[in-house]
């Protein structure tokens, strides 16, 4: 595909044609600059119309219909060359013309590599409440784990938004892959854990219930035990409760990129030095703390790193 764009630039109808967007700011040539538009995108040579669609959003400025009515011409022709380099305009072209992209977002689904940006576009757009962009975003979820995986990337992101009807779609989204074995859904799951910030615990706090108790932590723990240490000294108990789940999950090899070692204890400690300092009366949960350690000991997942905490602490 690559090719497509690099023939286009180095022949003179493709370096041409795609230069003309870049008169976008001169509302004076916005008749010429469609009509060679509409010309080029019904040329037969296919790296001389992918040419256009690289640039084709900054002319939305210039006259949003009159490009979508390009990008629409462009698309037709079902090019997968063609369709690979439509994102951009599109995102920036749905905002405003949903229903009259439906066809292409249609045929968009039945391209696996655009998945993953088709994605991206529905999800962002459900969140600005477009109507129809749910039933399209699920039809590719339901196909899709590049899809799925893009979803939970976004709704990570999208978490401290200050609208509270887009924080609740996160929500949603990220308890409904909870289940999933992908390793890529699973490795963006993880990586939500590492901008996640600690002032968030609270609100994302019932997430973390049913997070601490799913296959995904099972399988990849390492980020969110960082979280939860940032969280330990602030919300002790809440934090034990997630951790009470940790004898559950998985111990990769030292040479896994999912490794870890002394995570889970750290978070114990931390959570125990936190009750301890208290000036409430958390006798009860310093118990359930002293009794999560002792089932560590007992592990053989956890009994190295156990046994080096207490190596520390006698030093």
């Amino acid at each position: 595909i690559n090719n497509v764009l690099n023939d286009g630039a180095n022949n003179v109808r493709g370096s041409a044609a795609g230069n003309i967007s870049k008169v976008f700011f001169n509302p004076a040539f916005e008749n010429l600059v469609f009509e060679a538009l509409h010309q080029v995108a019904e040329d037969p040579n296919l790296s001389v119309r992918a040419s256009i669609m690289p640039n084709l959003a900054l002319l939305i400025q210039l006259n949003e219909q009159k490009t979508l009515e390009v990008f629409l011409k462009l698309v037709s022709s079902k090019d997968p060359e063609i369709m690979e380099y439509s994102i951009w305009p599109v995102q920036c072209l749905v905002n405003n013309n949903f229903h009259r992209l439906i066809d292409y977002f249609q045929r968009a689904l039945k391209i696996e590599s655009l998945h993953r940006t088709i994605a991206s576009v529905l999800c962002v757009a459900w969140f600005k409440d477009k109507e129809g962009r749910c039933q399209l975003l699920n039809s590719i979820l339901k196909i899709s784990n590049e899809a799925k995986a893009e979803v939970v990337k976004l709704a990570a992101k999208y978490l401290e938004n200050t609208n509270e009807r887009v924080r609740m779609k996160c929500h949603k989204i990220l308890v409904r892959f909870l289940n999933s074995s992908n390793e890529k859904v699973i490795q963006e799951y993880s990586s939500a854990f590492c901008d996640l910030d600690p002032e968030m615990f609270l609100e994302v706090y019932p997430f973390l219930q049913k997070y601490a108790r799913s296959n995904i932590a099972r399988k990849k723990p390492r980020f969110y035990f960082k979280y939860l240490l940032k969280c330990a000294k602030l919300h002790p108990v809440k934090c034990l409760e997630l951790l009470k789940n940790v004898n559950f999950y998985d111990q990769p090899g030292i040479s896994s990129p999912s490794y870890y070692d002394d995570e889970p204890v750290k978070v114990l400690i931390g959570i125990y030095n936190s009750l301890s300092s208290s000036e409430s009366n958390n006798s009860k949960h310093l118990n359930n703390a002293i009794e999560l350690f002792d089932k560590m000991l007992k592990s053989q997942t956890f009994r190295g790193a156990a046994n080096k905490v207490i190596d520390q602490v006698e030093m």
